[in-house]
């Protein structure tokens, strides 16, 4: 079964958005998701060049292409795919993007609790740094965001109202990337940092962090309308 994209965008929730829909907030918007992109590019391949650099394990090296893949590239995507001004989003209904918002999101966490748990089995003393703890964070977090996404799906059929549940499946995809990217800083700061220099160690922990800002910009100025209109709507 194939899915059929259309260049409109004509979601009721995205036709009210008439405060943010401005060419200057349209163009700040558009060149941080592409500064964003870029960053989410280079620390990705950075990463990847890294364990090519040295002789690692191979369960490091699996752990990296997994989760490194999965976090940078494929939810961040999937986050940046609902909002309606970013990118190719542009050009998508947003019932289309939702199915390329579900689509990433089960590819991504598939391959993070795959590249997790290889780690982990190799790895006894995981969970004494603060990379690991955060990881097995990111881990929890992430199984606990498609849960949300589920039961926000459902959430009509469920009696649960559909407002505050897209609302709360928001705020923990945004702990889950949160969480995956500090646990990358703490691994560029250290590994990293021990194998590549301080140059380019800072480099990579400055775009780690403007990738994590621009990727959540979005999102969390969705959270805040929603939660502005929910209560002036109560």
């Amino acid at each position: 079964m194939s899915t059929r994209f259309t260049t409109t965008n004509n979601a009721p929730d995205e036709m009210n958005r008439s405060a943010y829909a401005s060419p200057i907030y349209i163009t700040l918007l558009s060149v941080t998701t592409t500064i964003t992109n870029l960053c989410l590019g280079a620390i990705t391949m950075s990463a990847l060049l890294f364990i090519h650099a040295f002789s690692l394990p191979s369960s490091m090296k699996q752990h990296i292409y997994l989760c490194g893949i999965g976090y940078m590239i494929l939810m961040a995507q999937a986050i940046q795919s609902l909002n309606p001004h970013s990118g190719w989003a542009r050009l998508v209904k947003y019932q289309d993007r939702r199915v390329v918002h579900w689509m990433l999101q089960i590819v991504a966490s598939i391959l993070v609790v795959v590249g997790s748990i290889i780690r982990m089995m190799d790895v006894t003393s995981n969970f004494s740094t603060a990379h690991g703890i955060l990881g097995l964070i990111a881990l929890i977090l992430t199984i606990l965001s498609m849960v949300g996404g589920i039961v926000s799906a459902y959430s009509s059929k469920l009696n649960i109202n559909p407002a505050y549940m897209r609302i709360a499946h928001s705020c923990i995809g945004s702990l889950t990337l949160s969480a995956a990217f500090l646990c990358l800083l703490f691994a560029f700061n250290t590994t990293f940092r021990a194998g590549m220099g301080n140059k380019n160690a800072n480099l990579a922990i400055a775009m780690t962090v403007i990738g994590l800002v621009g990727t959540l910009t979005s999102p969390c100025l969705d959270v805040v309308r929603r939660m502005i209109r929910n209560v002036r709507s109560n």
